[in-house]
């Protein structure tokens, strides 16, 4: 499976992250694991440096949470879906009816509970 890494520079509760490819490897599944927080082997001399990813075949972004440096030439991964990024589309699609705001100068939303 192809893995492509990124740096990450926007908050976790952002939609559309602001994202800079970094590289693409292929990597491998640790045994079984949880498409919501995998650990996957890659092929790599060294730390990855990026704190983000898409993997293609899940369907999903995650976080890179943990890096392993294993014997080799291989990195074994921990990340974890970020799930604003993964259903942006479907979010951004929904209408809604909001009751609260985040912000103070919106006139026609209270933020008591904020």
């Amino acid at each position: 499976m192809d893995i492509i890494f990124y740096n990450n520079i926007s908050d976790d509760d952002t939609i559309n992250k602001s994202l800079s490819e970094v590289l693409t490897l292929s990597g491998t599944l640790k045994n079984e694991c949880s498409i919501e927080r995998p650990s996957i082997i890659v092929n790599y001399s060294g730390m990855i440096h990026a704190n983000y990813c898409y993997i293609a075949d899940f369907g999903r972004y995650y976080y890179v949470e943990n890096q392993t440096i294993l014997s080799n030439n291989c990195v074994r991964l921990d990340l974890s879906v970020d799930v604003l990024q993964t259903f942006r589309n479907e979010i951004l699609a929904l209408s809604v009816i909001a009751e609260n705001s985040t912000t103070d100068n919106d006139t026609y939303l209270s933020s008591d509970i904020w």
